[in-house]
């Protein structure tokens, strides 16, 4: 595994590229395990990779941050990111959760085999709608087979390589058909969200705090003005109103694995009035907060 940093400017970012599969016969990296850390331990580095960085969470929750996307995650769940994707994930508060990541060169992976064209030329992974969570509730069959893939990766048998290989192409021909609808897409211009990078980690990491706009347009070395406009163009809404988006999703973490009354999460996420969090909520998920936790709840069928 080769870890290449990127200085920027600003609040401290540190950008890693990740390249894990050297071999051609078998483009799949044996598996990385440790904990997310919460937010307690600010995150200090966004990663990237060329390959598919596939990730299982064995326990805890909270948000995972691909470029201009903020996304929920709870035990169970699987994360799928590549295309060298900028991400960042973030642990629910004073909880840490467990991981398992491999990688996949899904390309030299799927060389030679039948309808692997289609596949390639249908690849979902560049849909700027690819989700990058799954979550076991909706997709159970695909988080069955992260985790017999990571098992077999990690006992080692006799036949592991040929097992994983077989579980890892019928992996990405379910995670193709079951995306294989959404809007076709390309990478798109990196240079702004490089920009908004510190500004975007510095809300990850202090979310459930106030925000001042201009300490993130300082972050970025921006004036004011400059910033709201490169930030609403590069990710689609206001700083502030995707501060609220970022205390939703990890609002929803915590919601699939802890007890906590709805009013307590809402408070400790940032949220002053419930009121204001429950419209949120529903204007994101399209769902009641109750509703979202009777649905995502960890064990729930």
């Amino acid at each position: 595994m080769f870890h290449h940093g990127r200085p920027s400017e600003g609040y401290a970012v540190r950008y890693i590229h990740i390249e894990a599969c050297e071999s051609n016969d078998f483009p799949i990296s044996y598996p990385w395990e440790s904990y997310l850390e919460p937010e307690s331990h600010p995150i200090s580095t966004m990663v990237s990779s060329r390959e598919l960085n596939i990730g299982y969470c064995h326990s805890g929750s909270g948000i995972l941050v691909v470029e201009d996307q903020v996304l929920p995650f709870g035990a169970g769940c699987i994360t799928v990111v590549g295309n060298q994707a900028s991400h960042m994930s973030r642990a629910r508060m004073g909880t840490p959760s467990f991981w398992s990541w491999i990688w996949i060169d899904h390309h030299r992976l799927l060389a030679g085999v039948p309808d692997d064209m289609e596949l390639l030329a249908a690849n979902p992974f560049y849909s700027p709608e690819f989700p990058y969570v799954f979550w076991p509730q909706q997709h159970r069959g695909l988080c069955q087979m992260v985790r017999r893939i990571i098992a077999e990766l990690n006992s080692r048998a006799f036949g592991h390589r040929v097992v994983v290989k077989s579980l890892a192409c019928a992996l990405l021909a379910n995670l193709f058909r079951c995306c294989r609808d959404l809007s076709p897409g390309a990478p798109g211009e990196r240079s702004d969200l490089d920009r908004l990078a510190p500004a975007l980690q510095y809300m990850t990491n202090h979310y459930s705090e106030n925000v001042d706009v201009g300490d993130l347009a300082d972050h970025c070395n921006l004036s004011v003005t400059h910033f709201r406009r490169v930030f609403r163009a590069a990710i689609g809404r206001s700083p502030l109103q995707y501060l609220a988006h970022l205390r939703v999703r990890m609002a929803a973490a915590v919601l699939s694995d802890s007890d906590k009354p709805i009013s307590q999460i809402a408070y400790e996420v940032g949220f002053e009035s419930i009121n204001t969090f429950n419209r949120q909520f529903r204007s994101v998920f399209a769902a009641a907060p109750r509703q979202w936790r009777m649905q995502h709840r960890q064990g729930a069928p």
